[in-house]
Parts: structure tokens; sequence; C-alpha cells
């Protein structure tokens, strides 16, 4: 059997001197054929005859499993990985009945606007191959239709009249269809499906609001007289049946056999070798994807490359195209972008004429990208399910993929790195939702009143008029329902869908125009929150690798105003949040003292935003903005030292939180250190050009009695701001505390199923949580909660201990980026601090050394 390219490539890293080092860890997985039959003779002949069109011949076990499933009226869930034909698991049912009866009606919700688009491609084309009449086939392809937020008014009034496939997401749903519903009767009588995919996505709060959704749409519908069949596909979770049984409230037929063939898969751990393994600086992730990335392009490799964040993938994508000169098939796909711009760069997927892309999470859905050989990820995702989702989007057409995770220097990813078995060998993560949650059910029976009064007695999906009429009896107590006659009817002028947000902001999008004389186009779109701090007046906002400045915001217009520039630097904003009020639902004291969760009241405050260099990311300005706050009304978990740790920290000499004082001889040993070092950066070899290098205390300052002993001149090393800054990163220069901070706040996914950034964090050295003791705060960062709190308060000790174990067996002397976290320009500390902390919320004794 001929070696493939990519076994050739990986073959050639593993003896290169620059790579060589970094790959940690290699496991291949072998091809594994598929279980297929031939096509069933229950499926009619028209659609067999449109499948053999597009060369389908015979369908995978677990399709025709949920094709007999669906033919015998059950609810089912389809749960398999990237690639395994799920679509179709749903699309011949419907077809089905449509064909059968013209009438029939079936709902598609996806997660996003992609996935539907997607799918209407597939419809389009599947009924191209349909052995009809070309009048026939017109007149059925008129009825399949799109409806989401891009539709114009004249679309959505021709969608009510004509729709018979109609693929749409939960927000339509909510704000375009359930509100009106007289205007739909016709298609909501005749619904014969709904359609469910990617149904893992619907999780945390976003999962709760589409439970109640679904609540809401199958009182409709019965209103109507339907009583729809649902097919809902998942990817790889540890809990697929229990998640679709929570979402419709019904039992369901679950199909896991996954019997599509799966193509050979290498799998690479890699860790950017140090640069210096005493401050624990390493190679840069971002330099060593672009260099990887390099080597996939020149042999010809077509890759996706994951990034977790969007300042991320513009970065990359803008540094990758000044070091090529040819930057031809080189592009970014994340949220934020036009839909054109979204559908030509999958298209460019497809057609191979895109050989790069840098992505969010965006492409980890089932979008058909066709024929990508590699995935690079910069940074573990967070959970198994999101890094199998990454993976399996390489080699959907059978040829060998590879799967290559490159860790960056945060302490998660530091886990990871070294215990890849977390990945390859746990159970995927579950899926957690509640449907039951007070706010959110309060919200949804808000929404169901308007839209059809509720009648004394009447049951809202599995919850009994007992349950919902505390709810009812508290909205006619306010005025917003009328009690008559055992039946509760709107009052209100309010619409209720108008104040529910699904995906946890309450706020519309704020489009972005670039202003270019003579006219003004529009950019793309940020949401509300990340508005604040993307594009207020003076940040600098990358799209597709260009730079633009923004002019103006206006939140309540839902506009910014953008220019073309040729910016110099970067921008980030300084942000700061405290809480002002609470709620503690749990709390539980310590020796060390007391943790607790419940329901915060947070203000955030964009107090302006720092100009950062390109090239050496040294801080050239600070500008101070007068913003109106931002407030969040959510759920979190806190936990605060008492005075009695807190002495024993300051005994021990592992407890600071005041800014370093240099001495009266700083100014001269700083100058003496410079002339010393020849001007010269001891860490890269740059010169001086015109502006002073920075000085560095090679042992913490704080680890000298006297400024005088730290200022010794055999302690000072010259650096220029770049390598000032990494290795800033790598000497935690803040509080113990803010070490713990950062190491569990980067350690929570491997304890919950939520992102990073789905999760907020900040130390309070006097918090009102507790009688101004120093506290840790960790939030939902979505308007009431995601419901990680009570989990993170019942699995405290495992999170603890994970922490200790990082920071413990992280080689470096002083603290990195691995385990204690940057924190640049803030004061000093140590890994010291931090471990002590842990051991004495752990009561672990420190180790004896005679």
């Amino acid at each position: 059997m001929p070696i493939s390219k990519l076994h050739a490539l990986i073959e050639a890293w593993l003896s290169h001197p620059r790579y060589s080092e970094g790959i940690r860890f290699r496991v291949t997985l072998p091809a594994q054929p598929g279980q297929a039959h031939p096509v069933p003779p229950t499926i009619p002949n028209t659609l067999r005859q449109a499948l053999e069109k597009l060369g389908i011949y015979n369908l995978y076990l677990h399709q025709i499993s949920a094709w007999q499933s669906a033919l015998s009226g059950e609810h089912i869930m389809i749960a398999a990985g990237v690639g395994s034909g799920k679509s179709l698991c749903y699309h011949l049912p419907v077809l089905h009945s449509w064909l059968e009866t013209p009438n029939a009606t079936a709902l598609y919700l996806f997660p996003t606007k992609a996935l539907a688009y997607d799918q209407y491609q597939f419809l389009q084309t599947f009924l191209d191959a349909l052995p009809f009449s070309p009048t026939e086939r017109k007149s059925f392809k008129k009825h399949i239709v799109t409806y989401d937020g891009d539709s114009t008014p004249s679309q959505r009034k021709r969608s009510r009249e004509i729709a018979r496939l109609l693929l749409t997401n939960p927000d339509m749903l909510h704000y375009g269809i359930l509100p009106y519903h007289p205007y739909w009767q016709e298609f909501l009588a005749n619904l014969k499906y709904i359609i469910l995919d990617e149904a893992h996505l619907y999780r945390g709060a976003f999962g709760s609001h589409v439970a109640n959704l679904i609540r809401r749409l199958k009182r409709i519908a019965a209103l109507y007289g339907a009583n729809p069949r649902f097919l809902m596909t998942s990817g790889t979770i540890g809990n697929p049946l229990e998640l679709a049984q929570t979402l419709i409230e019904a039992p369901v037929t679950l199909i896991s056999n996954d019997t599509a063939p799966k193509p050979e898969r290498h799998l690479l751990f890699y860790n950017p070798p140090f640069e210096n393994e005493v401050t624990g600086i390493r190679r840069d992730a971002t330099d060593e994807v672009l260099a990887l990335a390099q080597e996939l392009l020149d042999h010809n490799v077509q890759t996706l490359v994951f990034l977790n964040s969007r300042r991320g993938v513009e970065i990359a994508l803008r540094t990758l195209r000044e070091s090529l000169p040819n930057t031809e098939g080189i592009e970014a796909y994340r949220s934020g972008y036009l839909p054109q711009d979204r559908r030509w760069i999958e298209q460019s997927l497809r057609e191979q004429t895109n050989r790069l892309v840098f992505t969010t999470n965006a492409l980890e859905l089932g979008v058909d990208i066709g024929g990508v050989e590699a995935i690079i990820m910069i940074g573990y995702p967070g959970s198994v399910t999101a890094y199998t989702q990454r993976i399996g989007r390489a080699g959907r057409k059978g040829q060998p993929a590879l799967g290559l995770l490159i860790a960056s220097d945060n302490p998660l990813d530091q886990y990871i790195i070294h215990h890849p078995e977390h990945v390859l060998e746990r159970l995927p993560e579950k899926v957690i939702l509640n449907p039951d949650n007070p706010v959110i059910l309060y919200q949804h029976l808000k929404c169901a009143s308007y839209e059809k009064p509720f009648e004394a007695g009447e049951s809202f999906g599995a919850l009994t008029w007992e349950t919902i009429e505390p709810y009812i009896n508290v909205l006619a107590h306010q005025g917003i329902l009328r009690s008559s006659f055992n039946r509760f009817t709107w009052l209100d002028k309010t619409q209720p869908h108008r104040e529910t947000s699904l995906r946890g902001s309450a706020h519309s999008t704020i489009k972005l125009h670039v202003q270019a004389a003579p006219t003004t186009s529009l950019l793309g779109e940020v949401d509300y929150e990340s508005a604040y701090w993307m594009v207020h007046p003076g940040a600098i906002y990358l799209h597709r690798g260009d730079v633009y400045g923004v002019e103006t915001l206006d939140l309540e217009s839902g506009k910014a105003s953008l220019k073309p520039t040729h910016s110099d630097y970067y921008t980030e904003p300084l942000l700061e949040t405290q809480v002002t009020a609470y709620k503690a639902w749990e709390s539980q004291d310590f020796s060390w003292g007391t943790h607790a969760c419940g329901e915060l009241h947070l203000t955030t405050w964009l107090k302006g935003f720092k100009k950062r260099s390109w090239d050496d990311h040294t801080v050239l300005e600070q500008v101070s903005l007068d913003f109106p706050p931002l407030t969040l009304e959510t759920t979190g978990y806190w936990l605060s030292l008492n005075s009695r740790t807190v002495k024993q920290l300051v005994d021990q000499g592992l407890w600071t939180n005041t800014p370093n004082n240099y001495g009266p001889n700083w100014e001269q040993q700083r100058q003496l250190a410079r002339a010393r070092d020849h001007y010269t950066c001891q860490q890269c070899g740059a010169r001086e050009n015109g502006n002073a290098f920075h000085v560095h205390h090679r042992v913490p300052f704080r680890r000298f009695s006297s400024p005088e002993e730290a200022n010794h001149l055999e302690n000072l090393i010259t650096l220029c701001p770049r390598c000032h800054r990494r290795l800033e990163k790598a000497v935690w220069i803040r509080s113990g505390l803010s070490a713990v901070r950062h190491l569990l706040h980067h350690l929570a996914p491997l304890f919950v199923l939520c992102d990073h950034h789905d999760l907020g964090s900040f130390m309070e050295p006097r918090s009102k949580l507790s009688h101004n003791q120093p506290t840790l705060v960790f939030y939902d960062t979505f308007q009431g909660g995601l419901g990680y709190a009570l989990q993170f308060f019942d699995r405290h000790k495992d999170w603890f201990e994970s922490a200790f174990e990082v920071i413990t067996h992280c080689t470096c002397q002083n603290g990195c980026p691995s385990c204690v976290g940057p924190a640049p320009e803030q004061g000093s500390g140590g890994k010291e601090e931090a471990k002590a902390i842990l051991r004495a919320i752990l009561e672990v004794k420190p180790a004896f050394h005679g």
C-alpha cells in the first residue's frame, strides 16, 4: 500500500529539528470500513432513482434504522460522528411524506444560518435528481424555503404563503412564526415532521430556551390539529437520548450505531518547545501554526485552522498573508461576516480553491466543506465533543486525515498536552440543560400566553397546571394577563417575544458600516455585548485580514461606522467589573474560608483602551473613554479566604497585593545594566533604536529583603519590549490569588461543558461578597446564567485538585503561562504564592525538605 502524503509529511516532521521536539504524542487510528446494505424496498422508487442518480446505491445501517423508525412513526435521535450521513436520515422520511401528500409540511430547525443554507442546497440538488418533468420539479422546488434574519419582508410574506419545507432557526421560530401563527395556519395544520439538527448545541441557557420553545411549538401545532414527529441529530455526546427526551418531552428511539466508514486519522499533540526553560517561555503557538500550515500548503494539503477567538483568526490571517508572496486561497471564516462572504468561502472550500482557512467554531458544524485533509487547532477547544467535531471535518471523502492540536501556553492546553488520554479515552461530556429554570420558564409562559390564552387546568409541555399556575397568577397579578372564567388572556401592550432572547442577549446586533467616500457599505455585524469592547470609538477592527478604524458607535441605533486604515497598532480594551448585588443559594464554611454560589448583579465599565504595536506588542498609548456601563444579571460561584488564612500566608511571605517600590538606586542600576549589555536585548539580540530597552529582575524583586539587594547588577538583564512582555507572562506579577483565578478559569472546561468565553472571572482584594475578604468570582457571561454555578459548587474539590496538580508539576521556577498565567504591568507575586493558596484550600501539608 503506497504511503500517503500526510504520513510522509509527519515522518518528515519527526526528523525535522524544528518540529520533532514539539510532537509530544502521536497516534494513528486505522481506517474502518462502513456497514452498508442496498437501499431497502420500503423506500419508494422515486426516491430510490434520485439516490442512484446521486451515486448512492447503498445506505449505512444507521440510515436504514432511521428510515424504518421514522416510517413507524417514532421520534428518533441519530447520534453519530461528522460525515456519517445524518442529514439523509431525516431528508428521506420528509421527502417521502411530502411526495406522498403534497400538502404535508416539515419544519427544519438549524442552530445556524449556514447549516440551513447548506441543507437547502442539498434539497435542491436532490429534487433535481427526481424522475419528474421540469415543470413538476420546478413546482416542488419553489416550496422549499429558507427563512432567517436575512430574509426581506416580501420574502417572509411569500414564505408564509408557499412554504412546505421550511428551513429556519430557533430564533426565527421564536420571533417570526409563533407570535404570528394565524398567518402560518396552513403550514402548521399540515406539519408532519420537525427536524432538530446538531441538537448537541442546545445546551445551557440556549438549550433550556429551545426546550421551552418546543413546548410552545407543540402547543400551537395542537391548536391546528397537528401532531408532528421529531427527527433529531447530534454529534458525539455523553447523553444523546436524555438530551432528546428533555428537548421534546416524549419517548425517543436512539440510533447511535455509527456505521459510516472512517478514514485513517493521524492525531498529533504538539507543544511548542521552550525558548527558555527556566522562565517557562515557549515558542509562540501562532508562529508554530503558521510554519506548519506553510508546510501543508507546500504539499498541497487543504487545511482548516481552528482558533478559539475571532481576533485570533484575523491576526493569524493577517500575519500569514504578510509573510507569503502568494496569498491566493488563504482566507478566514467566522461569525460577523456577511452571508454572501460566508457562502463564497464555503463554496471555495468545496471547490478546493481555498487551500487554507482560519476559522472559529463557525466551521465546527456539519456544513459541507468538501475534501479538507488536515485540521489544526490552536488550543484545546474545551471539550471532547468539540475536539471530535473538529477533527471530523477532515477526511470526509475517505482520504487519510490529519488532526493536529497545538497547545498554547494556557494551563488547560498544558494539562491536555500532558494528558492526551483525557481527549482520546474519556467519554464525551454530557449536555446539560434545565427547561424548568424559573427565570426561563417565566419568560416562555409569557410568550405562550401571548400566542394563545391559557385555560385553567392546562399543562405546558410535561408541566402540570399545578406547576405553572403560580407563574400564571403572577402574570395576572401584574396586569399582564386578564383572568376571566378560568381563562387567562393577554392584556399587556408589549410583545413578550421581543423581550426574551434565546441566546442570552436582549439586544439586537450592531451593523458595521464602512465609510469609503462617496459610498457606505455594510461590512458585517457583531453582537451587542461584543460591540462594547470590539468596536468602541478608536478601536481597530480586523475583517478578513483587512484593518479598519472605528469612527463612531451608536448602541441605540445599532450602528458602528468604520474606515479602512493602515494602522501600525492594534487596540486592547480596558474593562473593569464589579459585583454590585448578590443572593447566595448555597454556601459552605471551611477552615480556610468560604465558598458559595448564587445570583450576581455585575456592572462592567469600559474605561478606555491601549494601543499596542503590531511588531513588539508594546503599549504606545492609553486612551480614556466615557462609556455607559453594561449590567449583567447572572449566576456565579465565588470563594473567599478568611483572615486566618491570609495571616498565615503573610507570615510565610507569600501574600502580595501592592506594587513594587524599586528604591532610590533603581534608575542608576537600570542605566548600568543597559550599558553593560551594550543596549542589546539579551533574549533575541535586538539593539536599541531610539527608545530605551527595559531592564528586568532575573529573580523577582519581592524575593529580596531590600531594593539594594534586588537591584544588584547581576540580577538585572536588558530586554527589548517584546521579550520583556513575554517574560512578564512567564513570571507572575500580581498576587497569587490572581494566579489561582487564572488557573481555575482555564481548567473550568474540564469539569463543565462550557466554552472558556462562557465564563467570566475576576479577583477582588476586598469583596462585599465576603465581608471585605479577598475573593475569586466565576460567573456565567449570559443574562440569567447558564447553570454552571451549582456544578462548580458541587465539583469544587476536583477542580482545585487539578489546579494544584498543574502548578505542582510545572517545571518552571517562578511561574509561567502554563501554570499561573500572564498579568503584565500589575505588581508582583509568584508561583509559590498560588501553590500556597491552593495548599491551604486543599489542606495539603507542605513537603518537608531537610
